[in-house]
């Protein structure tokens, strides 16, 4: 006999005689154990809500003093194999039990959250942890500089738009993953006022402004050279107090802070003179590791 998981089977014992003839029912050819699923009589047995421990030989014997008789039966109990419609996306590239790297779906809050939404899953990077990555349309290293009437704080603005996916469908991703992290990098020539005088800033997933940038996570007003006491000026960026005639200079590094990631838009400032000019670029989101 064949059953499915879950269901019932039901074995049937049909004897005979005079006077009536006592039935024990064997599981293997012991007594079968003591469960509350387990119904047995004199006419057959019956199991309910069947498991895989379920299967084996079952044995029915039947006595009296006339003599005794047996018979058996094989139950079998087979998993039932769902389709693959119904089962479950992995929560993020470090919840996938593969080493290939490639396109994956995610659904890092289940049903009823945000949709699933597809990704690329680097199971190379962070050692093999499996790196949940977004890709966004300001990857490239932009051109900024000679905007005339951009004198002031924040004149400049680059809106970041990440490839498929919404924020609310990132910030499941942060609560998920146990790190999240983005590169950001400015470069800077001559004259060029920054991070340090407030002219420029990052917008985090709920449009917060935040004065830092990579590498300085958990200050403010600074740079990641700050934070070691490096800056090539003695301040606390290598962008901010340049003379005109500074030349090229750079602060770039990793924003850390799950909480706030992804960067959703790019403030600059004081980049109208001819000799005021920078590059700006930012790194895909990268989340990795199970809370």
């Amino acid at each position: 006999m064949v059953v499915n998981e879950t269901g019932i089977a039901s074995l049937q014992c049909d004897v005979k005689g005079n006077p009536a003839p006592q039935v024990t029912w064997l599981k293997e050819n012991s007594s079968l154990p003591a469960d509350k699923r387990v119904f047995q009589s004199r006419d057959g047995l019956i199991i309910t809500d069947v498991t895989s421990q379920d299967s084996g030989l079952y044995t029915c014997e039947a006595k009296n003093f006339l003599g005794a008789v047996s018979s058996s039966a094989t139950l079998t109990v087979q998993a039932v194999v769902k389709p693959t419609s119904l089962l479950r996306n992995p929560t993020s590239c470090s919840s996938l039990k593969t080493g290939s790297s490639g396109d994956y779906i995610i659904d890092p809050d289940g049903d009823g959250g945000v949709s699933p939404f597809n990704v690329y899953c680097d199971m190379r990077d962070k050692g093999g942890i499996g790196v949940t990555i977004i890709s966004h349309d300001s990857e490239n290293r932009t051109h900024v500089g000679n905007i005339p009437g951009c004198s002031g704080v924040g004149c400049y603005s680059k809106k970041v738009n990440y490839t498929g996916v919404s924020i609310a469908q990132l910030e499941a991703l942060s609560q998920v993953s146990q790190e999240c992290e983005q590169f950001i990098k400015f470069e800077c020539n001559n004259d060029v006022q920054f991070i340090q005088a407030s002219y420029a800033w990052w917008e985090s997933r709920d449009g917060t402004r935040m004065y830092y940038w990579g590498g300085a996570t958990g200050y403010t007003n600074m740079c990641a050279c700050g934070v070691t006491n490096s800056c090539s000026n003695g301040e606390k960026c290598n962008c901010d107090y340049g003379g005109y005639s500074s030349g090229w200079r750079e602060d770039s590094g990793l924003l850390t802070d799950k909480s706030a990631l992804p960067v959703t838009q790019i403030k600059l400032g004081d980049l109208d003179s001819s000799n005021e000019e920078g590059y700006l670029t930012l790194g895909k989101l990268k989340c990795y590791g199970k809370v």
